[in-house]
């Protein structure tokens, strides 16, 4: 009886730890780990992992051996992997979070066709492919937030939305490395902010993007930082989109722009700093016919060339701060170029090679009520007709023996009236019409110097402009 008991005591015992390990195995297969069904998850591998952060309380890091794919079933996703929850709701969106991927050079997350709230917290993806793949992808997506995730080391995009993306917030993303940081192609009124990006690397022998924004409309990019970028940010076939607020730092390239605009329409660009580290990177630069852009408030240090317009008219630059530039502050114009009905106002530019350069093809602009101070030259006309320039503060020029503050050559029919220019260079030659400028009109300007300059205003191959009702000071010559 006893070794009766003693059997049937073993064989239960043996019965609880089957059933034990039965339930443990059906609870991991719930959890995806053994899930073999094609979901569109590429699943190879799986490792899961635990961490703890003791100011977070407990939460899981799950290091996936597959990428992830969501297209309009979300339901399912949620029902079967223990890191995505909630319901699609505002107050209970679903969340991915906590995973990091290796995209193998796929695409490391990528959500298409839905319109239900998410967000992808807390997720570091790297090593995705070529385009189109992305670490981050979103296509045709509407009410996501992707929050607080690390893309690093990826071929091309670190987060890519396309395909009429709308409503959704990128925000708190640490992205390096990568030919684009941020893409958005065709996707409008969505909100860029707070997002660094850095050190996109050259990989493939083109330049490096921060933030590219392509026949989009109506996003908001505001407190980014840009650190080490080629070019920071570029709109090309876009329009009523808004950069305000954002830091570029460190700048690199050479002959590359920081900020880019390229038949980009409607555009404010405002309140933000740029800092390159590149005496040849050129920082803010519109292009191929933008038209009725705001340039407004921006601080901008070193470069090649602080502000450009080149392929553009009737756009807004005023109330800018540019300096330490090593050829000019602001130009409008130039070879192959078409600027006109642009208006430069209300700026101050100081410690440039050029203060403000009108080139060629530079044509019925309006430039008044800026502060030029301790440029060569301060304002330049080459090959720019019918512009009016009016009511300038010229001052401390710095201009070697024989320079001009204003140089106007192969130039007509502009007008530079109420313009106050103030020097202290020895042998300064104020005012120079020179090399074929011809009907011009020179009025009401007021020119002294109190360092022995040599001639007040200049005229030399020049003919049929009119000088009138100028005041000169201090000069061996008031005119020559």
């Amino acid at each position: 009886m006893t070794k009766y008991f003693k059997q049937n005591r073993k064989i239960t015992y043996l019965l609880c730890i089957f059933t034990l390990m039965g339930i443990y195995f059906l609870l991991i297969s719930q959890a995806g780990v053994f899930n073999d069904v094609d979901d569109g998850m590429n699943h190879s591998d799986l490792e899961l992992r635990e961490t703890f952060q003791t100011d977070r309380g407990i939460k899981m890091s799950a290091l996936l051996g597959y990428t992830i794919h969501v297209d309009d079933n979300w339901s399912y996703i949620e029902g079967n992997y223990t890191w995505c929850t909630g319901s699609g709701s505002f107050s209970n969106p679903y969340i991915i979070q906590d995973v990091e991927i290796d995209a193998d050079v796929g695409t490391g997350i990528l959500i298409e066709n839905t319109n239900e709230f998410f967000k992808i917290e807390n997720c570091t993806i790297y090593d995705s492919g070529a385009s189109p793949h992305a670490a981050i992808k979103l296509n045709n997506v509407a009410q996501g937030t992707i929050f607080d995730n690390n893309c690093s080391n990826n071929v091309d995009y670190g987060i890519f939305l396309i395909n009429g993306c709308s409503n959704n917030s990128i925000c708190y993303n640490n992205i390096t490395d990568g030919n684009f940081g941020i893409y958005l192609d065709s996707s409008d009124w969505n909100r860029i902010y707070n997002n660094t990006i850095e050190d996109v690397a050259d990989i493939d022998g083109s330049h490096e993007y921060g933030i590219e924004i392509d026949d989009s409309g109506f996003n908001l990019l505001y407190n980014n930082t840009f650190i080490k970028c080629d070019y920071a940010f570029t709109l090309q076939d876009s329009e009523n989109n808004t950069f305000t607020q954002n830091r570029v730092i460190n700048g690199t390239g050479t002959n590359t722009f920081q900020l880019f605009l390229s038949n980009a329409y409607n555009n404010t660009i405002s309140h933000n700093f740029l800092k390159v580290a590149s005496g040849i990177s050129r920082c803010i630069q519109i292009y191929g016919g933008s038209n009725n852009n705001t340039i407004i408030h921006n601080t901008i240090e070193n470069g090649y060339i602080g502000i450009g317009i080149y392929q553009g008219k009737f756009n807004n630059i005023s109330l800018n701060e540019v300096f330490n530039l090593t050829s000019s502050g602001i130009i409008l114009g130039g070879t192959l170029s078409n600027a006109y009905n642009n208006t430069i106002s209300n700026n101050t530019l100081y410690d440039n090679s050029n203060g403000i350069l009108l080139s060629t093809d530079a044509t019925d602009n309006k430039v008044f009520n800026n502060t030029i101070m301790r440029c060569r030259t301060a304002l330049s006309l080459s090959g720019a007709d019918n512009n009016t320039i009016t009511q300038n503060k010229l001052l401390n020029g710095t201009g070697t023996s024989f320079s001009f503050q204003i140089s106007i050559s192969t130039s007509d029919n502009n007008t530079i009236s109420y313009n106050l220019i103030k020097s202290s260079v020895n042998g300064l030659r104020a005012i120079g019409f020179i090399s074929g400028a011809k009907n011009n009109t020179f009025i009401h300007n007021t020119i002294e110097n109190h360092g022995g300059g040599e001639t007040g205003i200049w005229i030399q191959n020049a003919q049929y402009n009119n000088i009138s009702y100028n005041n000169v000071f201090n000069f061996s010559t008031g005119m020559n």
